[in-house]
């Protein structure tokens, strides 16, 4: 049985996306107008439950990743699950429609002494990470958690709570004492953020409260610093 799984979302991030994922395990690829999503974690089973449950985890995943790596809002969608049958014929199991825009994304050249250039592109550690999260169960929840909600002070001091408690954040090199400080007092106070806040008490916010995008950035970079520590190890 064939499991065909139909993406949809900003082009640009499919895009990059198909330019990195190309493994057994996670291949995104691009048809006429179309996106694909393609697993071996989806190859072994004929039950539609199990495919769903599995693509959405991959789904959530790839978002994660994505977010991070691309520093996009935006996200994938799966569009179509359906059964390829052997006349061409199609069995449909999920639909959805969801328009998508339209961006560019540039890629980078290394250009080594050799004079050999090297294309980065700018998912493709997207790839890595979604190898690292099979073998990490904390890493797997931070990406999880990314996808869910990185736009929020909860959603966030979320993501700084698992790290921290893994590794200690405050010894990052990556990252200010002064700017963890201002983060977390932001986020914890009803003054500074009212009803975004983690507590409804009056707690003091500090000096320079923190902004939403200056807190995502902030994260973000403690989320890379502590997956470039795990993929050393």
């Amino acid at each position: 049985m064939k499991w065909i799984i139909c993406l949809s979302g900003d082009e640009a991030d499919l895009y990059e996306l198909s330019k990195s994922l190309n493994t057994e395990y996670l291949t995104v690829f691009k048809e006429g107008d179309q996106y694909y999503l393609k697993s071996s974690q989806i190859l072994s089973t004929d039950e539609y439950r199990e495919v769903s449950e599995k693509v959405k985890e991959l789904v959530d995943l790839i978002n994660g990743a994505t977010k991070l790596a691309l520093g996009t809002r935006n996200t994938i969608a799966v569009t179509d699950i359906y059964v390829q049958k052997d006349d061409g014929g199609r069995i449909l199991f999920g639909s959805a429609h969801l328009s998508a825009s339209i961006r560019v994304r540039a890629s980078t050249q290394i250009i080594r002494a050799d004079g050999t250039i090297e294309i980065c592109n700018p998912a493709d550690s997207v790839s890595n990470w979604l190898d690292l999260s099979q073998k990490n169960e904390l890493i797997n929840k931070v990406f999880k958690l990314i996808s869910h909600d990185s736009d929020s002070w909860i959603g966030l001091f979320k993501i700084f709570e698992v790290i921290d408690k893994d590794s200690g954040i405050r010894s990052f090199s990556s990252v200010s004492s002064e700017n963890l400080k201002r983060f977390t007092q932001t986020a914890n106070s009803y003054k500074a953020v009212g009803m975004e806040a983690r507590h409804a008490l009056d707690y003091e916010p500090p000096k320079k409260p923190m902004n939403i995008t200056e807190a995502r950035s902030l994260i973000y970079i403690v989320v890379n610093e502590w997956l470039r520590q795990k993929d050393e190890m």
